[in-house]
């Protein structure tokens, strides 16, 4: 089953950059989330998938 969701840390090592970076990037509005209760913040598979160009969730021309 995949995932519909990713972490902060996930996504940070998807992109290659720090989690203060996505935190940021995530407030500013750059980067669609959702939080979960008071701490746990989600960023949706589509959002990352948009946001690398990808359609599907597969890589074009690779």
């Amino acid at each position: 089953m995949e995932k519909a969701t990713y972490s902060v840390k996930e996504v940070a090592q998807i992109l290659g950059v720090g989690q203060v970076l996505v935190y940021k990037e995530i407030s500013i509005g750059n980067i669609p989330a959702v939080r979960l209760g008071k701490k746990r913040v989600v960023v949706p598979k589509w959002a990352i998938d948009e946001l690398l160009g990808r359609q599907n969730g597969q890589t074009s021309g690779v």
